[in-house]
């Protein structure tokens, strides 16, 4: 949904439900906000579907007349902000009723969906990388910090392709064999408290240089 000249696109939940089943389209239609023009054209063909498919559920919703009627009731008190309130809104009934929508748990899709984000995240827009880690670093409750390290030996340099077909000429770096701690926290007032510390081996790793 866009707002008052910019684009506000809060109902990721939604987007991503009415992208059906396939992985990738539901990727294009997540990122489709921060993918402008014809540059979706640079993605795997399902990938920029999914953009394709943000856009137009987008202009759906922009032009009916019951999303503007509630629009324009809720802009004298929320101003620009009334579009993307009404997306949050979206998004609260869908997730408090989704089962009976999908035939599966909120839960179970929504890590089938952050899955498909990691196999997926080289065609990742920065934005969302950055979005992603945050969102499953931390919440309102609880912190988790992973600290892990590789050595160079063990690991091998790779020239990829990046989404509009260049090849890097600068190698990413990647291993296998992380070993390291994650730390999980509780948030209490303003304070931490760990609960569990976990060691693990056998982590990936990845490095380029900038």
């Amino acid at each position: 949904m866009q707002g008052a000249g910019k684009s506000f696109v809060m109902n990721y939940l939604a987007h991503i439900f009415l992208s059906g089943s396939n992985r990738k389209v539901q990727l294009g239609n997540f990122v489709g906000d921060a993918v402008k023009g014809s540059s979706y054209k640079n993605y795997p063909p399902d990938i920029a579907k999914g953009i394709q498919l943000h856009r137009a559920i987008d202009d759906y919703t922009d032009h009916h007349p019951a999303v503007c009627e509630v629009v324009h009731r809720l802009q004298p008190e929320f101003g620009r902000y009334s579009g993307v309130l009404l997306d949050i809104y979206f998004d609260y009934l869908l997730a408090s009723r989704f089962e009976s929508f999908s035939g599966v748990s909120l839960r179970r899709y929504t890590r089938t969906f952050y899955l498909s984000l990691l196999i997926n995240y080289r065609y990742l827009p920065l934005r969302f990388k950055r979005f992603i880690w945050h969102f499953k670093a931390q919440n309102r409750t609880s912190v988790v910090r992973i600290s892990g390290s590789c050595s160079k030996e063990q690991m091998m340099p790779l020239l990829y392709e990046s989404p509009d077909g260049k090849v890097s000429d600068i190698p990413l770096w990647e291993g296998g064999n992380a070993t390291g701690t994650i730390e999980l926290y509780r948030r209490i007032g303003g304070s931490l408290e760990l609960i569990d510390r976990l060691q693990f081996e056998n982590g990936l790793c990845a490095y380029q240089r900038s």
